[in-house]
């Protein structure tokens, strides 16, 4: 991670970085501290939950600012809901809606944005857009497995758009890596 953001940690924004393998050993999650204080002054008590977050993912995916980022999971009806923090962009949620993943597993039944940032953060409107998902069947890696690897494929590996979320674990099945590691 240090190679792929050197100024990030220079000014010492992220430290003590560790990681672990998913159970099927098809991708790592890292853990890492970052100091709230090394903010740029425009972002200090301004920045909160999920726009905070995509700003510390942009900054670890060495400043790519199209990367979507993906926080937190949680249950709607007979769904799960996702929520996704991108650049506002019209007709995002085309890109996802009625489209199945993970080998038929979860398909997404509804988009919809649910509001915009105050502010533009590094040059982007920022939207929060929330997905629900109809759940198809069991994930490979066993009942409790995150979804986000399909975030993955929509930013694409091309993109440098490798760390999406803030999630603490998640497994992606090895069809899906392409030869790179989240």
């Amino acid at each position: 991670l240090k190679e792929r953001s050197p100024q990030a940690w220079k000014r010492r924004l992220f430290s003590s970085c560790t990681y672990h393998f998913s159970p099927d050993h098809s991708n790592l999650t890292f853990n890492l501290d970052w100091n709230s204080e090394k903010l740029p002054k425009k972002y200090k008590n301004v920045l909160s939950g999920n726009y905070l977050i995509w700003y510390i993912n942009t900054q670890l995916n060495s400043g790519a600012k199209r990367c979507l980022n993906v926080d937190g999971e949680g249950q709607v009806d007979d769904s799960s809901g996702l929520l996704i923090v991108t650049s506002v962009v019209k007709g995002l949620c085309k890109n996802f809606t009625t489209k199945t993943f993970n080998n038929g597993l979860f398909t997404v039944k509804k988009c919809s944005l649910l509001g915009k940032s105050a502010k533009r953060v590094e040059g982007q409107l920022l939207g929060e857009y929330e997905l629900i998902l109809l759940e198809k069947g069991n994930p490979p890696a066993g009942p409790k497995v995150n979804h986000i690897f399909y975030v993955y494929k929509t930013n694409e590996p091309a993109s440098g758009c490798n760390f999406e979320g803030n999630w603490g674990s998640y497994d992606r099945p090895e069809g899906e890596l392409n030869g790179s590691l989240p």
